[in-house]
């Protein structure tokens, strides 16, 4: 009897540290710092008032004679999670953290259709790379 109950606390102490170890993993996958990004850009400015961030590709070249270099519009709201990028970790941040000269990588609230210029995305998370 002594046997049977030391294998199964043997048994109930390695199954929760496979599941802890699985735990750190999938949390480590899902997070954005490690993610690759399908929108990314510099940040040209910062409307605070309106919690918008326009968004410029350094390679590009099409330039709009009334947005400048301007390719992308982020719209940000009080849902939009946005953190700083230190290696693979993330630290939270909030939009008083983001300054002209930043890369970003934006995941937006949905898929988008690219219909207009420059491109509007409403955010659901914002990673500060450099």
């Amino acid at each position: 009897m002594k046997l049977w109950g030391s294998v199964a606390l043997i048994t109930m102490l390695l199954l929760s540290l496979s599941i802890i170890h699985l735990c750190i993993q999938t949390t480590q996958a899902d997070s954005p710092c490690t993610q690759h990004a399908q929108y990314t850009g510099i940040i040209d400015s910062i409307d605070r008032v309106h919690n918008t961030v326009k968004l410029y590709d350094p390679q590009g070249r099409v330039v709009d004679p009334i947005m400048g270099r301007v390719s992308m519009v982020v719209h940000t709201s009080a849902a939009t999670h946005i953190y700083i990028a230190h290696s693979n970790a993330c630290q939270s941040a909030n939009l008083q953290d983001l300054k002209p000269g930043q890369k970003l990588a934006v995941w937006p609230k949905e898929e988008m259709v690219i219909q207009i210029y420059p491109l509007p995305l409403s955010a659901a998370t914002i990673v500060i790379t450099s």
